[in-house]
């Protein structure tokens, strides 16, 4: 025996139906509000926390070119005192400036292979564990 669905039973159907529409509609624009809060709250987090090391950040930082200048006339002064002792024992000026500089460049070109071999090996290690291929 078939049943007859009556006319009334499919229009309370359909207002569940509309009804639960407009409430996950609802809903969705709460969740991509929310999204957009959360994001909001992050760039405002950043920003009281560049603001809050930005101090420190200054201070590494002029200390850092500090070091830096003290360095160099440190290196400049040895130069100096080098190429003074050399014209004291005799030489020219020229040939003890000849000296130094090919020192210097020597020195230079040291540093500069062990400051590359060095970068090399701490970015091969920081990055092989990212782009190895694991079996």
């Amino acid at each position: 025996m078939k049943e007859s669905i009556s006319p009334h039973h499919n229009e309370r159907d359909s207002n569940d139906l509309g009804a639960q529409l407009t409430a996950l509609s609802e809903q969705s624009a709460q969740l991509v509000t929310s999204y957009g809060d959360v994001i909001t709250d992050f760039i405002r987090l950043l920003r009281a926390k560049i603001k809050a090391n930005a101090a420190m950040l200054l201070s590494i930082f002029t200390l850092v070119i500090a070091a830096t200048v003290l360095t160099s006339l440190v290196w400049v002064s040895l130069h100096v005192l080098f190429a003074y002792a050399l014209v004291s024992l005799g030489l020219s000026w020229f040939f003890a400036a000849g000296l130094v500089m090919t020192i210097n460049i020597v020195l230079v070109y040291y540093l500069l292979i062990t400051a590359i071999r060095l970068f090399d090996k701490a970015s091969s290690d920081l990055l092989d564990d990212f782009l190895s291929i694991k079996k």
